[in-house]
């Protein structure tokens, strides 16, 4: 059976969705909303840069760092009897996937290669322990899978591309949709789908944002220079699609919502967690055709040197979530888990 794309997958949920619903009407609010603040905060693919945990240079050691933090980018959450996990680094403590940044810097910073396949390839799980230790009595979550996904990585690199990222990326001709679909292809960590309604659905949610991290840190240049980079969506994650019910654009069956705020898990794979997911990417997408409407400047708004596409929406919307928990009280997450988000 052919897998959908993203895209067509979220299309595909959106028009039968019975937990999730799209709010069309309230698309065009929203996107004047956004389109203002994201303008005013001068927002583009150069932001990703701001973030001090990620790189700032434009080498070989930023792609090794970018894909070893994208096969880790995954289920930092915790119940709320919980402290959430910490990471202490040069004097500062950090949560979820800043702490996760955290600790690939403090592991370079302390001569562990965590970067280099040939190292993780063989990495154990006390070893890893040791790199994740927290700063309070909370464990990160799936340590076990994570040790899985950098030994199949570190193989895979080590077999096929001379242990290089850039290597993996140049075999792709400039192409976001083939380094995605080759990165699902050979390492199976990465294959983020699901079947729904008869259709093998896809989300692919950290192969999509590792393309879209190594474009936004080399700045659509070099090998972040890739012709197709609008094909990518929107990933598909706990944060954007609580910031989206905050703005109105998600409602939640009363069911579904009410087991997200007794904190019951919403398992993976199944029609909530697959709805949650296909509609999060549908809103997306709709409001970046209605935000490239409404601007109407060479086809789309320009941010920095790329225009409007669903990459900069979703940073953004991340970037606000995190930033305004405070607000988002009202609309916690939801909670599953799994290793491809």
């Amino acid at each position: 059976m052919d897998v959908l794309s993203p895209r067509e997958s979220a299309k595909f949920i959106a028009a039968r969705s019975k937990h999730v619903e799209v709010v069309y009407d309230e698309i065009q609010s929203a996107s004047e909303v956004i389109l203002k603040r994201m303008t005013e905060a001068k927002y583009s693919m150069k932001t990703w840069k701001s973030h001090k945990m990620h790189p700032k240079a434009m080498d070989d050691d930023a792609l090794q760092w970018i894909f070893v933090v994208d096969c880790l980018n995954f289920s930092f959450w915790v119940y709320k009897d919980k402290e959430p996990y910490a990471v202490e680094y040069n004097g500062e403590v950090y949560n979820d996937y800043e702490a996760l940044c955290a600790v690939v810097n403090r592991a370079l910073e302390e001569d562990v290669p965590i970067t280099t396949p040939e190292y993780y390839k063989s990495l154990t799980v006390e070893d890893a322990r040791r790199m994740f230790r927290s700063a309070n009595e909370t464990e990160l979550p799936l340590i076990e899978r994570r040790v899985a996904h950098l030994r199949e990585a570190g193989e895979i690199l080590s077999k096929h591309f001379d242990n290089s990222v850039g290597n993996l990326i140049s075999t792709c001709n400039k192409s976001a949709v083939t380094l995605v679909r080759k990165i699902v292809s050979m390492f199976s960590s990465f294959r983020d789908e699901a079947f729904y309604n008869g259709k093998h659905v896809s989300f692919y949610k950290r192969a999509q944002i590792f393309v879209a991290d190594v474009w936004a840190c080399f700045e659509g240049e070099k090998y972040g220079h890739f012709n197709d980079i609008t094909e990518l969506t929107m990933f598909a994650d706990y944060r954007v699609p609580q910031c989206l019910q905050f703005l109105g654009i998600l409602r939640y069956s009363a069911d579904l919502q009410q087991k997200i705020e007794k904190e019951e898990e919403v398992q993976a794979g199944s029609e909530e967690e697959v709805e949650l997911r296909g509609c999060s990417i549908h809103a997306v997408e709709c409001l970046l055709n209605t935000m490239n409407k409404n601007g109407n400047i060479n086809g789309g708004i320009n941010f920095g040197k790329s225009n409007l596409n669903s990459i900069i929406i979703d940073y953004y919307l991340w970037d606000y979530a995190t930033m305004n928990s405070d607000k988002m009280m009202k609309f916690p997450e939801h909670r599953t888990r799994t290793h491809f988000y």
